[in-house]
């Protein structure tokens, strides 16, 4: 199993844990607003490509990157992923999102201010744990552009290996992008409840 997990159970779906610095849990919707505003700068959309009505525009962005995590109840907007915040207990500032979709793809960005810190690898491999050990995923798979050396580093650091997966993919805004394609498998996967 995951070496770097401590088998835990989760109630009613409100996932939580740590890996290395972070703390990873279910977000409340006001977390889920402050992640989206985190990944809406020119730098993260560069690689998310989200169509424009799911950026929170520049005005309102420092507002909410401002805010501290964990106001409200655990809350998921989404029924096709399951998405949690990266919490720097230090800073005690929302640092990312990972998200993992129910075809087992994995996801997420670290916020400006995390990024160039070696927190990516923390981001995926707390993936890994959401989709093997909450989940009971047995096969997690991430595609990402070819130039993005930075998330291929991540995903590597994370445990996952390099795989054939399609040339292309198009991002939300109908941008094609070369990509590659990363995996990591569990013989036997678990649910965290």
């Amino acid at each position: 199993m995951l070496g770097w997990f401590r088998r835990r159970r989760c109630p009613a779906s409100a996932h939580r844990f740590r890996v290395g610095t972070l703390v990873f849990r279910t977000p409340t919707e006001l977390d889920s607003l402050v992640a989206v505003a985190g990944a809406s700068d020119d730098e993260a959309q560069r690689w998310l490509g989200w169509e424009l009505d799911h950026i929170v525009l520049e005005p309102h962005r420092d507002r909410y990157l401002a805010m501290a995590p964990g106001r409200g109840t655990a809350y998921d907007l989404r029924e096709d992923a399951i998405d949690l915040i990266a919490i720097h207990p230090r800073r005690k500032r929302c640092a990312g999102l990972v998200s993992v979709h129910s075809d087992g793809e994995l996801g997420g960005w670290l916020m400006p201010g995390f990024r160039g810190q070696g927190l990516g690898g923390e981001l995926f491999k707390a993936g890994l744990v959401l989709a093997h050990e909450h989940l009971g995923l047995t096969s997690v798979r991430a595609g990402v552009e070819t130039t993005n050396l930075a998330s291929q580093g991540a995903l590597r650091a994370a445990g996952m290996r390099q795989v054939d997966g399609p040339p292309t993919h198009t991002l939300p805004n109908g941008r094609v992008m070369s990509s590659y394609w990363f995996q990591h498998e569990v013989a036997q996967p678990r649910r965290c409840s």
